[in-house]
């Protein structure tokens, strides 16, 4: 059996594009939240080794970096996540609107199949 790691339904690229676009903000979040562990870590491992933090503030501090990166992440995802939602909901608005213009029937009589009995 083939293995994807996105599968996209729809007539239109669409799709491919909020893909692409989720990658890209992906990546960007993800490069932002390497680069603030990288220089929280040097400058707390520069601190801890100067004599500037007792071991018992660099214990407690470690975890919460870890914990307000992740809390970051989430809430830039979410927040992006929202605008694109609208966006989605509006386009979807819009090929509901050319469907009906296209095509008369009513939406449910056109996503319930005809089985017919020979």
């Amino acid at each position: 059996p083939a293995r994807t790691d996105v599968y996209i339904q729809g007539p239109l690229v669409t799709g491919v594009r909020h893909v692409l676009g989720s990658a890209r903000l992906l990546a960007r979040v993800v490069r932002e939240a390497v680069t603030f562990g990288v220089a929280y870590n040097i400058l707390a491992v520069g601190a801890a080794c100067a004599g500037l933090m007792s071991p018992l503030l660099a214990a407690i501090l470690m975890p919460l970096s870890s914990l307000g990166v992740v809390g970051w992440v989430v809430y830039r995802l979410r927040a992006s996540a929202a605008p694109a939602a609208s966006a989605a909901s509006a386009a979807s608005a819009a090929s509901a609107a050319r469907q009906s213009a296209v095509c008369p029937v009513p939406a449910q009589a056109r996503q319930t199949p005809a089985v017919g009995v020979s």
